[in-house]
């Protein structure tokens, strides 16, 4: 299932039967995120959906701070400055959007907003993208995200689900 628009941004989850068992609480899936017809990450990973994915924008939409320009340029110029990251996240200026598996190989995606903006950073390795939208473009997305029940409600039983068998 997409949320949003792939072409402009969305979020991608697709729950896979085989990683899942009614008798734990996990829900185990596909998570990708598309930006500008671009999905990140460009490989698969398992994600679980409560833990990593749940919260994540709940708490983000309930949480968020603006910030001024400046404090994402700043960003992009420090973006390996861990104390400083770690300031923004902790006072709800930046969330990061990846999932642990996403952030174990080296991809990292944040987002931001002022109050014109909403700011997509993607940082793979060495190589850092700024993406900029109009504000609501990507909290939008966010908002129909949280919205979602990964017990079952939504996750709908039929050809749009994914089907696969892990491969380790």
């Amino acid at each position: 299932m997409i949320i949003g628009d792939p072409f402009k941004f969305a979020i991608g989850f697709n729950l896979i039967k085989e990683w899942n068992e009614d008798s734990t609480p996990w829900i185990n899936g596909i998570y990708d995120i598309y930006i500008y017809g671009v999905k990140y990450p460009d490989k698969l990973y398992v994600t679980e959906f409560n833990t990593n994915l749940k919260y994540l924008f709940y708490n983000l939409i309930k949480d968020m701070k603006f910030v001024d320009r400046q404090v994402v340029n700043h960003f992009l110029k420090n973006i390996n400055d861990d104390e400083y990251t770690l300031f923004l996240l902790e006072n709800k200026f930046l969330f990061s959007l990846e999932s642990s598996d996403m952030n174990d190989h080296g991809l990292k995606i944040f987002y931001m907003a002022d109050k014109m903006y909403d700011y997509i950073i993607v940082q793979n390795g060495s190589n850092i993208e700024l993406f900029n939208f109009y504000f609501g473009d990507v909290i939008n997305v966010f908002q129909e995200f949280s919205k979602l029940d990964f017990n079952g409600s939504i996750i709908p039983d039929n050809s749009d689900v994914a089907i696969s068998k892990r491969v380790d």
